[in-house]
C-alpha cells in the first residue's frame, strides 16, 4: 500500500505518511469491492464453464 500510495502522490515511498497508506488501502478495498461480481462471474464462466455465471453479472 506504500508503494501505492507514493505513485498515486508522486512522492518517494519513504515519504507516504500513514493516512496516505490508510486512504490508499481503502481505496483498493472499494475498487475490489466494485468488481468483484464481475471477477466471480469471469471465474464461474471460464474457469468452470458454468454457462449460467453470466447472470451474475445481472443480479437474476
Amino acid at each position: 500500500m506504500r508503494a501505492r500510495a507514493a505513485a498515486t502522490h508522486g512522492v518517494p515511498a519513504a515519504a507516504v505518511s500513514p493516512t496516505q497508506i490508510a486512504e490508499a488501502f481503502l481505496d483498493h478495498a472499494c475498487e475490489r469491492k466494485n468488481t468483484l461480481r464481475q471477477a466471480f462471474a469471469g471465474f464461474f464462466t471460464s474457469h468452470l464453464g458454468l454457462p449460467t455465471g453470466h447472470s451474475l453479472l445481472h443480479g437474476v
